[in-house]
C-alpha cells in the first residue's frame, strides 16, 4: 500500500524493511496482482455506457454529450438553463470528488516506475480499493 499510495522508490522501501530491492519488486507485483483479482467485482465497468447518456463538463461541448449550458457573450443564461446547469452539476460533483480522490494516489499522477505492462493492473487495483472503501 505504501508503494501504491505514495509511489515510494522501491530501493527506499527495501531499505526501510531491510530487504533487497528485487524482493520489494516481487512483493509489489504479487500483492498488486492479488488485490486486482480480489477487488475486480468492486470496480465498475464502462462497457454499458452510451455516449448519449454521458454527462461531461463544458470542455466537451459539441461532442454529443450532456454538458452544462454555456453563457454566450452579451447574453445571460435563462432560468431554465440555470436549472439545467444546476441539475447537471448536482450529478457531476460526486464524480469530480472521485477523480480528486484518485489523484491523491501519487502513483497515478507522478512518473510510473514499473514496467508499462503492469500499469493497467495497478489502476485496476487502486480503483478496486477506492470502490471497496466507498
Amino acid at each position: 500500500m505504501k508503494y501504491l499510495r505514495r509511489n515510494r522508490v522501491q530501493a527506499e522501501l527495501a531499505e526501510s524493511h531491510s530487504v533487497s530491492q528485487s524482493t520489494i519488486s516481487r512483493a509489489i507485483t504479487a500483492v498488486t496482482d492479488l488485490l486486482a483479482d480480489c477487488l475486480a467485482e468492486e470496480r465498475p465497468t464502462l462497457g454499458h455506457l452510451n455516449a448519449r447518456n454521458i454527462i461531461a463538463d463544458k470542455g466537451y461541448i459539441g461532442r454529443g454529450l450532456h454538458t452544462p449550458a454555456r453563457t454566450q457573450p452579451g447574453r445571460k443564461l435563462t432560468e431554465l438553463e440555470k436549472e439545467y446547469n444546476q441539475r447537471i452539476n448536482h450529478i457531476r460533483w460526486p464524480i469530480e470528488r472521485a477523480i480528486a480522490h484518485l489523484k491523491t494516489w501519487r502513483i497515478l499522477h507522478t512518473i510510473y516506475r514499473r514496467p508499462y505492462s503492469t500499469f493497467q493492473t495497478t489502476v485496476n487495483t487502486i480503483t478496486g480499493i477506492i470502490f471497496e472503501i466507498l
